[in-house]
């Protein structure tokens, strides 16, 4: 069957801002929402004294962010990062004739989130007081609560991170939760006197699990829609005006 190009075309530009189908998704739409695990939140909570090891100054700029705040500024921050892909693991079985590959489970390939520092590095600091829940207090030069090199359990360390695709209208199209996530791997931050660059920090997250959820699902209702045109097409006044008509009309109170 050949293409039919008026089809092919109306479908890559005829994008409908509101359910999210049709158009073409733009790689730079995107946000990342990391929430710290609680054991964090105490952590930095109980700074200070019981963080012999944490610099001043960091004592000092970390209760005072909170696990809100620094969520909010690593979402700004995070420049780059992978929706995640899914390796099957497969055999080989051979009974008669050619070999077949079987699956047998999957690799929750992990993916790297790029994200650009503040002056002291802050974002830096959390990722790794983040993976002192896991590795124990390694990084310290005195132990804290705990004996240093102790692993933690695993549902202290490991919580969702979601990445959440927009369109240009700003609404959300797709969303996927990376399940059980947790910082695998901090990278390095080089620095040199001959580079005068922003500085950056790549953090690998492993998970279990992820879960999608494309945004298509559900209509909006049909009066805001209309009320969205309108404002895009300088009828706004007009379509309002009709709209509370139908509200009045309707004895309904509310839009939605």
């Amino acid at each position: 069957m050949p293409i039919q190009l008026n089809r092919f075309t109306s479908e890559i530009l005829n994008q409908n801002s509101f359910s999210g189908e049709g158009g073409l998704a733009k790689g730079s739409h995107f946000e990342v929402r990391i929430t710290f695990p609680s054991k964090v939140d105490s952590t930095i909570s109980g700074a200070g004294s019981a963080l012999p090891g944490l610099p001043t100054q960091i004592t000092d700029v970390v209760p005072s962010i909170g696990s809100a705040r620094t969520t909010e500024t690593l979402s700004l921050r995070c420049d780059s990062i992978a929706f995640p892909s899914r390796a099957p693991l497969t055999t080989d079985v051979k009974y008669f004739g050619p070999t077949t590959k079987r699956i047998y489970g999957y690799d929750a390939a992990p993916i790297t989130a790029s994200i650009i520092l503040s002056q002291n590095m802050i974002e830096r600091e959390m990722m790794l007081l983040w993976q002192d829940i896991a590795v124990g207090t390694a990084r310290r030069s005195r132990a804290t609560n705990a004996p240093a090199f102790l692993t933690g359990y695993y549902s202290d360390y490991t919580v969702p991170v979601k990445i959440i695709k927009y369109n240009e209208s700003g609404l959300k199209t797709h969303e996927t939760i990376l399940e059980e996530a947790y910082p695998q791997f901090v990278g390095e931050v080089g620095v040199d006197w001959g580079n005068d660059d922003m500085l950056k920090v790549n953090v690998t997250f492993a998970y279990k699990n992820f879960t999608d959820k494309p945004k298509n699902g559900i209509a909006p209702d049909a009066r805001l829609t209309s009320l969205f045109q309108a404002a895009l097409n300088g009828n706004l006044e007009r379509e309002a005006g009709e709209v509370l008509g139908d509200i009045i009309d309707t004895n309904t109170r509310s839009l939605f």
